[in-house]
C-alpha cells in the first residue's frame, strides 16, 4: 500500500472501506503526475490526530430519509464546513457540500440530486459521523450546499450562504 496514490475525487466507497484513513502528499507535490489532489491510504494509523497535517477520514451521511452512504471529512479542529470539506462517495462521483466562492447554480444541484437520487426533503438535514477514532469530534450536520458571497451592502467581506432548492 506505500506505493498507492490516488487523486481525492477519484475515491469511491470501497477505497473507504478498505482503508479509512487516507492523507494528502503535501510532501510529493514534486513528483510527476502528482499535485494537492494526491492522496495515500494510511492503514498504519488507528485514529486521527488533527496534529497530523492533510488527514482525511470515512464518515457515514446519514439522509433525512435514513439513507446512508459512505464520504469523508478533512480532519480539523474545526466545525467549519470549508475547512472539513464533507464529501458523500458514491461508486459514480462524489457530492460535496461546500462550493467555496462558487454559487451552486441550477446544473450543479441537478447533479447532486441525481446522483444521489434525492430531492432536497429527501436529502437535507445530512448528518454525519466518524467511523474511526479523532481527535477532535467531526461529528455534525448539513441544511444545504454551502457557499460564501459577498454581503448584501456590497462592500467587503464574506458571509456564509445556502442554497438547498431543487433546480427549477
Amino acid at each position: 500500500m506505500d506505493t498507492i496514490r490516488k487523486q481525492i475525487y477519484d475515491l469511491t466507497p470501497h477505497d473507504f472501506n478498505e482503508v479509512p484513513i487516507w492523507q494528502y502528499c503535501l510532501d510529493e507535490e514534486d513528483i510527476p503526475g502528482h499535485d494537492e489532489a494526491t492522496v495515500r491510504p494510511r492503514p498504519d494509523l488507528l485514529s486521527a490526530d488533527a496534529s497530523v497535517p492533510g488527514l482525511i477520514v470515512k464518515m457515514i451521511f446519514t439522509c433525512a430519509d435514513d439513507t446512508r452512504f459512505v464520504g469523508y471529512v478533512c480532519v480539523e479542529d474545526s466545525r467549519d464546513l470549508g475547512y472539513l470539506q464533507p464529501h458523500i462517495c458514491t461508486p459514480f462521483a462524489q457530492i460535496g457540500f461546500w462550493y467555496g466562492m462558487h454559487q451552486p447554480d441550477d446544473s450543479d444541484l441537478a447533479f447532486a440530486y441525481g446522483v444521489l437520487e434525492k430531492g432536497k426533503d429527501d436529502l437535507f438535514p445530512v448528518t454525519y459521523e466518524r467511523c474511526v477514532p479523532c481527535s477532535v469530534p467531526l461529528e455534525g450536520q448539513i441544511n444545504g450546499f454551502h457557499y460564501l458571497g459577498t454581503r448584501p451592502s456590497g462592500k467587503f467581506g464574506l458571509v456564509l450562504k445556502k442554497r438547498m432548492g431543487e433546480p427549477l
